[in-house]
């Protein structure tokens, strides 16, 4: 069984990753539903949260913020900011890329969405929104797909989506095929085996990124659930077989003023091409922007010298990036990063390799998150109350589908501002667990157990004398 998984917190321990990359912060804003743009700020003091990734269409940078989630919109010409609102809200949205008529394709975690730029309508595209594995040679709207990390555009305006393994959409038909990854995973699996033969028998799993060149020969991106990940594959147009072609001991040329100790690319990430050519992508775990020249093989550091958050104003290759979670490239070869940690977007100018923040004050955006845990112990009308809580607790019921309970499931809760586990338990006979916080904010929980699905949950938890909350979690079994 995969873990559901999402890359923006790679500086984690994997079983972290696997968690954290799963949050499903199923909450939106008070706008959620109108199908508008709303709202015109100055970018540089716009408080983001969490911007995961980024897309450019016709002058606008598409920001997908993860803490809401919403959309946001960036006029690359005036400098403002605005939001792009949704139809209907967006399920746990990992991914941008804009198809040939102009629409932005999201991610969600077992569909492909495509959301209207002029009016926010939401259709899907693909999956049914149950998680599976299954549908090849059908349509893929009646597809089961797993955790769509990736998504990619052809020449033909076919799409690219990665879950567990890499699968096109053809854009006449609407019909769906896998041309990576071998669909049967046992025991025996490993997800970084099958280099020099089919791309159809290779073992593909924990997969980050898509990204799709003029010829149509596709690029894969893992991170590293396994000792050996932390590669890009590359598969063949013409014969169908897959390489590594950046793997953990590929060298990288760096700044010789910030070169230090040597480091190895570590889950690579957002495959983006830029204008000349080149393969660009995300090393979030040592905060770099990374470019592979493909005919030669070598790779560059174009950007970062460490994880932090400074720089503003000098070359990129001495910037520190907290979280480099999301690329783009505009029409001029400018590079837009996100940084999901930080909660910025920054840009590095084509022709002076300087960055500068473009997006983002660095603080939290202070708009509420909404939330469907409720509290055990309502606050009383009086203006004291004895037994205040200083230590939000939570209680955690897993289910399954018909409501029954799951005994000995993991549960664990971290924060969702510094990505940090801070409780962990199994559940009792009843299916419940407890946890406490160590402080007001904003957590994310996951249950697991053997032969289901792991569900997450986002919840604002506080103190005071409603510091006593409760969640149910229904996990559904693997298919």
């Amino acid at each position: 069984m995969a873990f559901i998984q999402r890359r923006r917190y790679a500086t984690l321990s994997y079983t972290c990753v696997s968690l954290l990359l799963a949050v499903s912060i199923v909450c939106c804003s008070s706008s959620m539903g109108r199908r508008s743009v709303t709202g015109s700020t100055p970018a540089r003091s716009f408080d983001l949260d969490g911007p995961t990734s980024l897309a450019i269409e016709d002058g606008i940078l598409y920001i997908l913020e993860l803490g809401k989630p919403q959309i946001r919109r960036l006029d690359l010409k005036t400098g403002t900011i605005s939001t792009l609102n949704t139809s209907r809200p967006l399920e746990v949205p990992d991914q941008l890329a804009v198809d040939h008529h102009g629409g932005l394709l999201v991610a969600e975690m077992a569909r492909v969405v495509r959301v209207s730029t002029s009016d926010g309508t939401v259709t899907t595209v693909a999956g049914t929104g149950d998680f599976g594995d299954s549908g090849d040679g059908g349509l893929a709207l009646q597809a089961h797909l797993s955790s769509v990390s990736g998504l990619a555009i052809d020449a033909l305006g076919g799409i690219y989506v990665a879950d567990w393994r890499v699968r096109r959409i053809d854009a006449r038909t609407g019909v769906i095929t896998s041309i990576a990854g071998a669909q049967l995973r046992g025991a025996n699996h490993k997800p970084t085996t099958g280099d020099g033969g089919p791309a159809l028998s290779a073992g593909l799993d924990y997969l980050d990124s898509v990204a799709v060149d003029t010829r149509g020969n596709v690029y894969i991106a893992q991170f590293g659930e396994y000792a050996d990940g932390h590669r890009i594959r590359r598969v063949d147009a013409v014969t169908g077989v897959i390489e590594t072609i950046v793997g953990p001991g590929t060298h990288v040329d760096v700044d010789p003023s910030i070169a230090g100790t040597p480091w190895r690319i570590q889950n690579p990430g957002e495959l983006t091409w830029d204008r000349t050519g080149g393969l660009l992508f995300l090393d979030p775990v040592n905060g770099r922007v990374l470019r592979l020249d493909v005919a030669s093989r070598s790779v560059r550091a174009i950007a970062g010298s460490s994880r932090g958050n400074s720089g503003d104003g000098g070359p990129a290759t001495q910037a520190r990036f907290k979280n480099p979670s999301g690329l783009a490239v505009d029409d001029d070869g400018n590079i837009f990063v996100a940084d999901f940690a930080a909660n910025r977007v920054r840009r590095i100018d084509q022709k002076t390799g300087k960055v500068r923040t473009v997006v983002g004050t660095g603080r939290v955006s202070a708009e509420p998150m909404i939330i469907d845990s409720q509290p055990v112990y309502p606050s009383p009308e009086a203006e004291t109350c004895q037994n205040e809580i200083t230590k939000p607790a939570l209680i955690v019921d897993a289910v399954d589908q018909a409501g029954g309970p799951i005994p000995e499931a993991t549960v664990v809760m971290v924060t969702i501002a510094s990505a940090s586990e801070v409780s962990s338990w199994q559940t009792d006979a009843a299916g419940r667990a407890i946890l406490t916080a160590p402080r007001s904010g904003n957590y994310a929980v996951m249950v697991s157990a053997p032969g289901f699905l792991p569900e997450t949950r986002a919840l604002r938890l506080s103190s005071g004398c409603s510091g006593k909350f409760s969640a149910i979690l229904k996990i559904a079994p693997v298919k």
